[in-house]
Parts: structure tokens; sequence; C-alpha cells
């Protein structure tokens, strides 16, 4: 059964040593959930390769009008970013977002290991670990891409060889 999350969480299934999940275990399995992630974001960008960027499920997001390719939330990393800017001065944290090319996303966990260690230490064994993301939407201009690269997949008067403001 598939769970739908709004956090971050990470969960272990542990299991008694010497069990298996088929060998009855399953009854004597328990579930160590992590729920107080850290997050942060790397950019591959040129503009921001340099630039730490603190994360949060509730960071810097504001819809993009592409005109005729549509309207999109976005989430913004850049500290110049007007979404970023908090009232009373101060930045927000960056959306939580990343890609298969430019933004990756690091998550850690503190405290996790002391807990991990203190369950295999009664016996336990780990079975299986999940780290589990929300989905809230798909970012269709993301920060730092010139346009028209990025919306080559939309077909709609985008020029060939556009490439990326990297």
């Amino acid at each position: 059964m598939m769970k739908l999350t709004t956090r971050i969480l990470l969960t272990a299934l542990l299991i008694p040593s010497g069990f298996s999940v088929t060998t009855g275990a399953a009854r004597a399995q328990s579930t160590l959930t992590l729920d107080a992630p850290q997050t942060a974001g790397i950019s591959g960008l040129r503009a921001m390769w340099d630039t730490p960027v603190g994360l949060s499920s509730d960071g810097a997001v504001a819809e993009v009008d592409k005109g005729q390719f549509g309207k999109a939330p976005s989430a913004f990393w850049s500290p110049t970013a007007k979404a970023r800017q908090a009232e009373g001065g101060g930045l927000k944290p960056g959306a939580i977002a990343f890609d298969a090319v430019h933004r990756s996303l690091l998550v850690r966990f503190p405290g996790a290991g002391n807990k991990i260690a203190a369950e295999l230490k009664r016996g336990k064994t780990i079975q299986k670990v999940e780290l589990l993301l929300p989905f809230k939407s798909t970012e269709l201009w993301p920060e730092g891409y010139n346009d028209p690269a990025g919306l080559s997949f939309l077909q709609r008067g985008v020029s060939k060889g556009a490439g990326l403001a990297c």
C-alpha cells in the first residue's frame, strides 16, 4: 500500500536477528520513523555553484507565467529572488526541489545514527529502509534557465539549439 506524505520521512523496517519477513518475523517487526530532516540544495547552474541553499517544505515558491507556454509554480533558490525575501528583512529558505541534472537535494536526519544503533544493539536487523519525499507539483520553469531553453519539450515556437544558462 502506498503512503502519501506531506513531509520527508526516513523509515526503517526492523526485525529480530535470524528472522526474515517470510518466516514469521512480520509479527515481531517494528518500524523506526525519523521525521525531523534537515535539507539543503546544491545548484549545478554556474551562477550559484558555490552558494549553499537551506531548503524547507514551505520554502520560496512563486507562480511563473510564460504566456503561451502556460503558468506553473517555480521553486526559488537564489538569494536575490523576490520570492525569497521575507517580510521584515532576511531570506526565506528555498523550496524543496531537485532534478536529474542541475539541482541536488541533500537530506540528513540528525540523531538517526544513534537511534538506529540502539535498535541494532537490541538485536534487530534492518530489513528495509525508505526515504519518502512529498510531491507538491511539477515545476516547468526552473529558476536559472534562459528562455526558451527548458521549454523545448513544448514544441511551440521554440528555436532549435537553445541552451541552458550555465
